[in-house]
């Protein structure tokens, strides 16, 4: 029982860690616009450790953000609460669920997300910079 603690106290300051490196180096798109993988920490500290943990993931996301745009941070919030709904009714039996259906799951997530940012940008006049969105997250899908 403690060397599972352990591996779950480790996972989790390796997730505290990426989720710091993602929000330090986005990705460069196009005209100032930037990338980050912040959703990626979120998604496996949901699905593999738990809500508490993933309420305290976020909590560091909002921390880490609030030093450079603390605009962002209620928008922000309600993004992680809405996406934390379907996380929430998945995380429960996700882990009985063979790979194959594991997959489908994590693509689904990863379709609404970029969906989420497409439609935000769409919606803001930056048709020209959601192409780049779109490529990049085809090929990140791919990878």
């Amino acid at each position: 029982m403690e060397k599972l603690k352990n591996f779950f106290q480790s996972m989790f300051g390796v997730l505290i860690l990426t989720t710091f490196l993602t929000i330090s180096f986005p990705v460069g798109i196009s005209d100032g616009l930037s990338f980050d993988f912040k959703f990626i920490p979120v998604f496996v500290a949901f699905l593999y450790l738990g809500p508490k943990p993933d309420i305290l993931i976020i909590i560091a996301i909002e921390l880490f953000e609030s030093v450079s745009s603390p605009a962002k941070i209620p928008i922000a919030l309600l993004n992680y609460l809405i996406i934390s709904i379907p996380l929430f009714i998945v995380a429960r039996k996700y882990n009985n669920y063979k790979i194959a259906k594991k997959i489908r799951i994590a693509s689904f997530f990863y379709v609404l997300i970029s969906f989420s940012r497409l439609t935000l940008l769409i919606g803001t006049g930056k048709l020209n910079v959601s192409v780049y969105v779109l490529m990049f997250t085809f090929i990140s899908f791919a990878a």
